[in-house]
């Protein structure tokens, strides 16, 4: 299976921020002390060899490299 049909299969995806002590740092922000997560839309996601297109009046646009991870059966 690949990633490319994700947006077909995904219904969400769970991410976790700030993560990474010298990420938050370089952010500006305080280094949690519990996991911070957040949703973000099947939407969001950019296939392989796909443009990142930037919204109208974005000035500063921060990128990263994520891991996708689909789980194939229903929890029980």
């Amino acid at each position: 299976m690949t990633l490319a049909n994700f947006r077909n299969l995904g219904k969400k995806i769970v991410c976790v921020g700030r993560n990474y002590k010298d990420h938050a740092l370089e952010l500006g922000n305080p280094i949690p002390t519990k996991p911070m997560l957040f949703l973000k839309s099947a939407n969001a996601f950019v296939q392989e060899g796909h443009p990142i297109i930037t919204p109208v009046g974005c000035e500063n646009l921060h990128q990263e490299v994520e891991l996708g991870v689909i789980i194939g059966k229903t929890a029980k």
